[in-house]
C-alpha cells in the first residue's frame, strides 16, 4: 500500500507535461501524450540511418519538472572522401542519404584510377576503394594534328605513334614521347606528298 504521503507526490508528476518534443534533421517522431512516464517514437526519413534509441521518453529532472531522454539522430553518410589533384562533386550537396552517388575527375595531366563514381550504402559509408588522380604520361605534351595521317596514343608508353595516310611519307620519327618536362623527346613529324597524290585529310 502505497504512503499516504507519496500518492499526493505520485499524482503530481503523472499530471506533468513534457514539451513538444523536439523535431530532427531529416526524421520525425510519432506520438501524443507527453505526459510524464510516456514514450514517442522517432523515425528517419528514406535513406537515412536512426543513430541513438528510437523511443524517448518523458522523464524527472530535478524534483519538480519534466524533459524529454536524449534525442536519436537521423544519418547517412559522412562526406565523400577527397582525393589529391582531383575533386568530387559531392561538394554542392549538404548530406549524402544512403543511394546517392558522387562522381570523381581529375585536374587537367592527371588521369583517374580506379572506380569514377562511389555509392552511399545502407551501412553509412561509401562503398569500394577511394579512387586517384595520377599524372598522365602525357602532361604538358600537346598531343598534334598530322595533316594527311593520323595519331595513335598509348596512355601506358607516354608515346604517339604516326601513320600516314596511303602515297604520303613519314618525315620524322615513327614514334616519339612526352618527356617529365612536358615535351616530345623529338620533333613532330609530318605526312610529306610522295610520288603519288596522297590524300589531303586532317585527322
Amino acid at each position: 500500500m502505497e504512503s499516504p504521503l507519496l500518492i499526493p507526490l505520485l499524482f503530481s508528476f503523472a499530471v506533468m507535461h513534457c514539451p513538444l518534443p523536439s523535431r530532427i534533421t531529416h526524421g520525425k517522431y510519432i506520438g501524443e501524450d507527453f505526459r510524464y512516464g510516456q514514450s514517442v517514437i522517432y523515425i528517419c526519413d528514406a535513406g537515412y540511418s536512426l543513430v541513438g534509441e528510437h523511443s524517448v521518453t518523458c522523464i524527472l529532472e530535478g524534483s519538480n519538472s519534466v524533459r524529454w531522454s536524449e534525442l536519436p539522430k537521423c544519418k547517412g553518410c559522412p562526406a565523400p572522401p577527397e582525393i589529391s589533384n582531383g575533386k568530387n562533386d559531392g561538394k554542392t550537396l549538404e548530406d549524402f542519404p544512403y543511394g546517392s552517388f558522387v562522381t570523381y575527375h581529375c585536374e587537367p595531366g592527371y588521369i583517374l584510377t580506379g572506380a569514377t563514381t562511389m555509392h552511399c550504402l545502407s551501412s553509412g559509408t561509401w562503398d569500394g576503394l577511394v579512387p586517384q588522380c595520377t599524372r598522365s604520361k602525357f602532361a604538358g605534351c600537346v598531343t598534334p594534328e598530322v595533316q594527311n595521317g593520323r595519331v595513335m596514343l598509348s596512355e601506358e608508353e607516354g608515346t604517339i605513334t604516326i601513320q600516314c595516310n596511303p602515297g604520303c611519307i613519314l618525315k620524322g620519327n615513327h614514334t616519339i614521347q612526352c618527356t617529365l618536362d612536358g615535351t616530345w623527346d623529338s620533333p613532330l613529324p609530318t605526312c610529306a606528298r610522295g610520288m603519288y597524290k596522297c590524300n589531303f585529310t586532317r585527322i
